[in-house]
């Protein structure tokens, strides 16, 4: 029961932390661009949205890929950067394709989801203590 727990809360604070690695990219990208950057209350909110709609999209995806990692015994901790990496990717795209049936312009939001999946992985991997295969 605490290791569930464990790994529950670590998935939550990698999620916000990539949330914010998220959040931060785009602004930063915005802001070499010469673009306005947003104020601090439309960030915190945006912030707030943006992690409770990853928290919903992701869950279902990290799961699987956590699985897929421990039955096929891939190393860690470059399998859960990469697998954050797909996993960010993939929840850019998906509300997209579930509203649109197609992409419009999700392509815009992959890198910056890609950059919060990336740093998000490790740190999960790290919170849950480490694991190791054999499982």
């Amino acid at each position: 029961m605490a290791s569930a727990l464990r790994a529950t809360l670590s998935w939550f604070a990698a999620c916000f932390v990539g949330t914010c690695v998220g959040v931060a990219c785009f602004e930063a990208s915005g802001a070499l661009a010469g673009q306005a950057t947003a104020s601090l209350n439309a960030l915190a909110f945006g912030l707030g949205a943006l992690f409770i709609g990853a928290a919903i999209l992701t869950a279902p995806l990290s799961l699987v890929l956590v699985l897929l990692m421990r039955m096929s015994g891939i190393r860690r901790p470059w399998a859960d950067s990469v697998g954050g990496a797909a996993v960010g990717a993939t929840a850019a795209i998906l509300p997209e394709l579930l509203y649109h049936q197609h992409l419009i312009e999700a392509g815009a939001l992959i890198p910056y989801a890609m950059a919060g999946g990336f740093a998000a992985g490790p740190l999960y991997w790290w919170l849950t203590g480490r694991p190791r295969p054999p499982y």
